[in-house]
């Protein structure tokens, strides 16, 4: 956990985004990702955390954010759900990057429409 945070990019100082790469144990997988992305909102400055994951071609996002953002809506845009302030995709990409950059744009349109404070 400690290495993926370390790594973790921060999209305008306020959206962590975090690649979890190396856990082959789909239980441990959804339990690390959930505790990443709990442990990275608690980041001074951070509104919104995304963590990532891969089983085969599909790419898992699991968020969590403070009252400023609701991810629920963000992930609604990636064809996901969830609530308010914890919520999660499922989407086909080909690569890290490419989920990466789909993130950066719902975060990009969200503030565009006045969704993120």
């Amino acid at each position: 956990k400690n290495k993926v945070i370390a790594e973790t990019e921060y999209y305008k100082d306020a959206f962590a985004i975090a690649k979890l790469s190396d856990v082959d144990d789909d239980i441990e997988l959804s339990v690390a990702k959930a505790e990443i992305a709990n442990e990275l909102i608690n980041i001074k400055n951070v509104k919104a955390s995304f963590v990532i994951s891969r089983i085969n071609d599909k790419y898992m996002i699991s968020s969590r954010s403070i009252d400023e953002v609701n991810v629920q809506l963000l992930m609604e845009k990636l064809g996901g759900g969830g609530h308010r302030s914890s919520a999660g995709a499922e989407i086909s990409a080909g690569s890290y990057e490419e989920v990466i950059n789909k993130i950066k744009k719902v975060i990009d349109e969200a503030e565009k429409e006045g969704g993120i404070d």
